[in-house]
């Protein structure tokens, strides 16, 4: 009888530990989340959310900021959005461009297939900094590849010599506007 009892106390203990690890370790997101460190260059939680029609009318284009210079962006942060890239389009306005979004800091290689018109790659660092730019890509560079220097978690595509028309600088800042 003794046994019994014992057995079904801590059977009743095991419960009450299993109950109460279901109601505060298991609802992980009901716990409170311990906010991301930041730096007032690192942004990349106000990235705004892709879209593939930047020259749909009538809506907001998410923006970036270089030396005072907005760019409405259009961003590339799926695979299939990278790899189809400006690919398919026969220009872009002035002031316009893609931002390509990647999931980690590496040497990433942009080259110009299937493309129809020259761009500007801007390589960019994860705390948003100018790494590297190439002026004036032509189309038929390809299969050649462009790359920086050193590892880049982001990449802007602008039009032809927009970045030396607007004197951007390896060590310029990117922000995101609202």
């Amino acid at each position: 009888m003794k046994k019994k009892k014992l057995i079904l106390n801590i059977i009743g203990i095991l419960v009450i530990i299993f109950a109460f690890y279901l109601v505060f370790f298991n609802n992980s997101d009901k716990l409170p989340q311990k906010e991301n460190e930041t730096n007032s260059n690192n942004i990349e939680n106000t990235i705004p959310e892709p879209r593939n029609d930047i020259q749909a009318e009538g809506e907001p284009y998410p923006s970036v900021s270089i030396d005072d210079v907005e760019v409405k962006i259009d961003i590339a942060d799926t695979d299939a959005l990278r790899t189809q890239g400006l690919s398919s389009r026969e220009s872009l306005k002035d002031g316009e461009g893609m931002f390509f979004i990647f999931e980690e800091p590496d040497f990433y290689k942009i080259w110009m297939k299937d493309m129809n018109f020259p761009i500007d790659i801007i390589f960019i660092s994860p705390d948003f900094k100018i790494i590297g730019i190439e002026n004036n890509i032509s189309p038929n560079t390809y299969p050649q590849t462009f790359s920086p220097k050193e590892k880049s978690k982001y990449v802007l595509e602008v039009n032809a010599n927009f970045s030396s028309k607007n004197n951007f600088q390896i060590g310029d800042f990117v922000k995101f506007l609202p």
